[in-house]
């Protein structure tokens, strides 16, 4: 997931570095908690908030191939791409 994440943060950090940092540092700390229902509920708040995000990110990336698509002025002289199809539009 945190491949996805290419640019950085205002002091030149990439994202993705501070993801995972982040993400180890919890799953470390989880490691510690002898409470398993404490365990569970933090399991399932990651699962849900990284599904929040892969949809977030979905959507972002086909806002902008669309408008890319939809404003590009050298149509003639390319092949179509096919990829904003009705048919194979997905979200």
């Amino acid at each position: 997931m945190t491949k996805r994440f290419t640019w950085a943060n205002e002091d030149g950090e990439p994202w993705d570095q501070i993801l995972r940092k982040t993400a180890r540092a919890e799953f470390e700390e989880l490691r510690q908690e002898g409470d398993t229902l404490k365990v569970a509920k933090f399991m399932i708040t990651w699962r849900e908030a990284l599904g929040r995000i892969h949809e977030k990110v979905n959507k972002a990336e086909l806002g902008m191939m669309q408008h890319v698509d939809s404003s590009r002025v050298d149509r003639q002289h390319m092949d179509r791409n096919d990829y904003l199809s009705e048919g194979r539009l997905k979200l």
